[in-house]
């Protein structure tokens, strides 16, 4: 039986802007679920959510599919790389059986994600905060005139503005949050390199591969494309093949 794909959505994304991936991966016959991470989904004057409020969705959601009979394929996009990474923790196979089921996670697919390592978080990875984020008190926004054209250069610019103007409000303490599990070093893990991402580039996630080879001990399952950062909305046709092919060869 296939896995159930679990996408976790990078920052500033709705689930919605994954709807059109979801249901390619579904026209392959896979499952697949999507989910709005509590970073994502409030907006001044509410609390802002942490890092550990989106992994224990993540990990929740994860759990109820593994609980289901199925076993978990995590897709996971930009910032969604460290809360998969994290959430994964207790969902490994060997961690189900113990538990007396017989699914589980059974690997991560990184796609255009900065990876930290235990003890750190995605800020430091990103070194300072890109310009086209500005703050305001624990929340992060993005100006649409300006992301349209940087997130989605291979889309017309109308149809980029559109989406720029969807994105959503950012909790700035989840980029503060810290991993504490390194999941990646644990499980088979494959990571989708997009060739025209301006935002991380090519180089930025060759480094990654590299990080996540040196931590797993493994060589990385690397899939190119010539998406730009947000290949679900720009090809999600071919994250689809590059999803069934992983689960062809590597399940």
């Amino acid at each position: 039986m296939t896995p159930t794909v679990l996408i976790v959505p990078g920052s500033f994304t709705p689930a919605v802007f994954y709807n059109n991936l979801a249901n390619q991966i579904r026209d392959q016959s896979i499952g697949c679920e999507v989910y709005d991470l509590p970073s994502t989904n409030r907006k001044p004057p509410q609390q802002a959510a942490t890092f550990e409020e989106d992994v224990a969705l993540i990990h929740g959601k994860a759990s109820e599919i593994i609980r289901r009979g199925h076993d978990v394929l995590l897709l996971a996009h930009s910032y969604g790389g460290s809360v998969a990474t994290q959430a994964v923790k207790g969902l490994l196979k060997t961690d189900s059986q113990t538990n007396g089921l017989a699914n589980g996670v059974l690997r991560i697919v990184y796609m255009s994600c900065p990876i930290p390592v235990a003890g750190h978080g995605i800020f430091e990875n990103m070194g300072t905060l890109p310009e086209f984020m500005k703050i305001e008190g624990n929340f992060l926004y993005q100006e649409p005139e300006v992301s349209g054209p940087l997130m989605w250069p291979d889309l017309p610019e109308s149809e980029a503005l559109v989406f720029a103007k969807q994105l959503t409000w950012q909790s700035r303490l989840s980029f503060d949050g810290k991993l504490t599990y390194s999941g990646y070093k644990y499980l088979p893990v494959s990571y989708i390199l997009c060739g025209n991402d301006p935002v991380l580039s090519p180089a930025f996630q060759q480094q990654m591969i590299a990080l996540l080879e040196r931590e797993n001990q493994q060589t990385v399952d690397v899939h190119t494309c010539k998406g730009t950062h947000c290949p679900n909305q720009g090809i999600p046709g071919t994250i689809a093949q590059i999803i069934r092919s992983i689960s062809d060869v590597h399940i």
